[in-house]
């Protein structure tokens, strides 16, 4: 993805504006075990995993567990699971940790920036209790189809509980790119609009929202940007170059950058599809300690629209002049009837001359 990083730097001014974290549950809830008070394990001593299949594609920001009963700072991974084992694998795609008391409840294991999991996959939560005092509680839930598991000293199911409470928490942006129109003429100059929608849902990890223009067709002239208020750098440059960005909203929210522009393909454009894409992004405060996201990154989706270009419109012959036939006969060109009036006058009165002189000789 390009131009993430200057984006991001430009975002972190804005983290100052980004609502405070809740222990509220929140809209990008994926999976979700609830606790079950009458199963619980104290192994301290041994790694304790639960495994899930993600509901969501999106990027993994906060996982709960419902742990408790001694102070202690709890270490959490996230691991890809072995597809012929059913256990744990492999380096940490995401670390955390977070701090339990005396009394259980829900505890937050936040990611930022969060790591891209993908609908279908199977992970693991790691984590152990670091003292006997703590318990991790059970769940008679399903959510994700997955096993709870101790490493003792090799991975393998827990007979009680069969599964942990836990909740994880999956952050998605979902963008749309539209043109006002399916098709233009080429060698017309035609107002054209591009829109992109991009919803949002995001808990408090997230820090910045951003969008950029990362292709438009080369026949294509931007002319004006109008954008969601929340965005604060909404300019034709920012949006073609490193991105326009607004603080993330704790919960999510839904943006709109409408581009106009004139479009004038040429005849060689014809029947060539001109497409225009963009990005979406989340982005997420730098923690150098995390593993950082895979090249693949659902957190910051790309999204396209096509145009057709149609044969130019047909040219109409200018129509000529209407002709006119009024007077047809007055004029004096050559072999023109004009010299016929005095002539035939002349002759008329000749005419009446001569005979009025033949009656008063016969007379």
């Amino acid at each position: 993805m390009k131009r993430r990083a200057l984006a991001l730097c430009a975002g972190f001014l804005l983290l100052g504006l980004i609502p405070g974290s809740t222990m509220a549950t929140v809209g990008n809830l994926d999976l979700s075990n609830p606790v079950d008070l009458t199963h619980q394990t104290n192994a301290s001593s041994v790694d304790l995993a639960q495994t899930f299949t993600a509901d969501k594609t999106g990027d993994l920001s906060r996982v709960d567990l419902y742990v408790g009963g001694g102070l202690a700072t709890v270490a959490m991974n996230i691991k890809h699971v072995d597809a012929s084992t059913g256990m744990p694998t492999g380096s940490p795609i995401e670390s955390s940790t977070a701090s339990t008391t005396t009394t259980p409840g829900w505890v937050q294991f936040s990611f930022a920036p969060a790591q891209g999991i993908f609908n279908g996959s199977k992970y693991a939560i790691v984590f152990n209790l670091v003292t006997d005092a703590n318990a991790a509680y059970g769940s008679t839930g399903t959510a994700g189809g997955g096993l709870a598991l101790w490493n003792n000293p090799s991975w393998v199911a827990l007979p009680d509980p069969t599964e942990f409470a836990f909740r994880t928490f999956v952050d998605t942006v979902a963008p749309t790119l539209s043109w006002d129109k399916t098709t233009i003429q080429a060698e017309t100059s035609t107002t054209l609009t591009l829109t992109e929608t991009m919803t949002f849902l995001n808990g408090a990890e997230a820090s910045v929202y951003e969008a950029d223009l990362d292709a438009k067709p080369g026949w294509f002239t931007p002319t004006g940007i109008t954008c969601s208020a929340a965005i604060t750098n909404c300019t034709l440059g920012n949006y073609e170059s490193t991105g326009v960005v607004a603080p993330a909203a704790f919960g999510g929210e839904t943006l709109t950058i409408v581009l106009t522009g004139t479009a004038l393909p040429h005849n060689a454009d014809v029947g060539i599809a001109g497409v225009a894409t963009t990005f979406a992004c989340l982005e997420y405060p730098l923690k150098m300690t995390l593993v950082q996201p895979n090249a693949i990154d659902p957190g910051c989706p790309s999204i396209s629209a096509s145009i057709g270009v149609g044969v130019p419109a047909p040219t109409t012959p200018p129509t000529p002049p209407p002709t006119s036939t009024a007077g047809a006969t007055a004029s004096d060109g050559s072999g023109s009837a004009i010299w016929f009036l005095p002539v035939g006058l002349i002759a008329a009165f000749g005419g009446l001359f001569v005979g009025t002189k033949r009656r008063r000789r016969i007379a």
